[in-house]
């Protein structure tokens, strides 16, 4: 996404490598450098409504094609999203028609903008793809953060977000349709720009405390800012692992053990409770938690001692710490 402006960190050149869009062979039309107005209060409103109508009419089109447009409900009319671009144009941001047409160019087009009030567009889960802007607030950003995880210093951005004004498209398109978000087969391809947000995370852990929910009590001591940085240190393990790691369910693993070792081993055995906000990945780890309390037991039985998992919690906690380096290297074939 080399064309978005630097000060759109979710987006600027921490993408590990992720690329543009293939050359359609068509100018961009957002190739001209976007202007600069205030953000209001207003201009925030409107732009955050006309990104939600083009996710709604991309939501209209994909539904239409796959048989399913009695599932879209209401489409965006062609007045609809003109009468928006006129009210962002009459609140001072303007641009070409075309900048209006689709999340990427409006992004492109708003961004430097709504920048300056903490807001910032981003696609989030798909990195690579342009079109599933969201629309988020930003709490801090820490460029520069270093890491080191076995053995191997990690250098990282960090950004927390404060919740979304408008979700990234394949979430909208989830709550749109009402569809529960089932485990992500695969992990999400960490960068070293590391996103959390805080409110989906906040969300998670008021949840998980009302219905008492595995690792309740221990997410409850936690304060807002302690569970960010043990989430922090979850992604910081995926992105540590991740080309290392022979399997999915090895990766889980090393990232769940890694937690244990570094950080709250109560918290990295809830699995399936708390994420980054990404539920999906988070509930595919919560197959490697059960894998690893499996494995734990059956070890313990095998040598006639007392269950890790039944001591109370100070000394079951001290115990998962001593066991991690002994699992860590063994899922990575080194004993």
């Amino acid at each position: 996404m080399r064309w978005l402006p630097l000060g759109l960190v979710v987006l600027a050149g921490c993408s590990g490598g992720s690329s543009a869009k293939p050359d359609s062979g068509k100018p961009p039309a957002h190739a001209e450098e976007p202007p600069v107005v205030a953000a209001t209060p207003e201009l925030i409103d409107a732009c955050a409504k006309h990104l939600e109508l083009l996710h709604r009419a991309r939501l209209g089109r994909e539904l239409a094609r796959d048989g399913m447009a009695a599932l879209a409900g209401p489409i965006p009319s062609a007045k609809e999203l003109d009468d928006s671009r006129t009210k962002i144009n009459a609140l001072g941001l303007n641009g070409k028609k075309e900048a209006f047409e689709d999340a990427a160019s409006f992004a492109h087009l708003a961004q430097p903008s709504l920048s300056r009030a903490g807001l910032t567009f981003t696609p989030w889960l798909r990195p690579e793809s342009e079109d599933d802007m969201g629309l988020a607030r930003i709490r801090v950003r820490r460029p520069g953060k270093w890491k080191k995880l076995w053995e191997r210093g990690l250098e990282y951005e960090l950004v927390v977000l404060d919740g979304f004004l408008v979700l990234d498209y394949p979430r909208y398109r989830e709550h749109a349709l009402e569809h529960k978000e089932p485990p992500r087969e695969k992990p999400r391809h960490r960068t070293n720009l590391i996103v959390i947000d805080a409110e989906a995370l906040e969300q998670d852990r008021k949840r998980a405390i009302s219905e008492k929910r595995n690792g309740a009590a221990a997410l409850e001591k936690l304060s807002s800012d302690e569970l960010v940085t043990e989430i922090e240190l979850r992604e910081a393990a995926y992105l540590r692992f991740q080309d290392e790691a022979k399997t999915v369910s090895s990766l889980d693993e090393l990232a769940t053990w890694t937690e244990i070792l570094e950080g709250n081993p109560e918290v990295a055995l809830s699995g399936g409770t708390v994420s980054a906000g990404d539920a999906g990945d988070e509930q595919r780890r919560a197959g490697a938690v059960q894998a690893i309390v499996l494995e734990l037991v059956a070890a313990d039985v095998k040598e006639e001692r007392t269950e890790v998992m039944t001591l109370p919690q100070p000394e079951r906690s001290k115990r998962l710490k001593e066991l991690a380096p002994h699992y860590m290297r063994s899922l990575l074939g080194s004993r």
